[in-house]
C-alpha cells in the first residue's frame, strides 16, 4: 500500500466530482463510457493532506520524491 501511494509510477486519473456526484451517477458514468469510478476518498477544507486507511491515518514518510 506504501509503495502504491508513493511510488510514483502508476498511471491513473484522478478527477474531483461534487458530493451530489453519488453510487447512480458512477453506474451510469461506467455504462456510458465503459470506464469505471471508484472513490478513494473526499475533499475536505484545511491545509493538510491526510491519507487514512481502515479508519486509520497513514504516515507517507514525506511522499513521492521525483529525485
Amino acid at each position: 500500500l506504501l509503495l502504491a501511494l508513493t511510488g510514483g509510477e502508476e498511471y491513473e486519473l484522478l478527477v474531483a466530482m461534487p458530493a451530489k456526484f453519488g453510487e447512480a451517477e458512477a453506474r451510469e458514468f461506467a455504462r456510458s463510457f465503459d470506464l469505471p469510478l471508484t472513490r478513494i476518498g473526499v475533499l475536505a477544507e484545511g491545509t493538510e493532506v491526510i491519507v487514512v486507511h481502515d479508519g486509520q491515518p497513514l504516515d507517507l514518510g514525506g511522499g513521492f520524491s521525483h529525485f
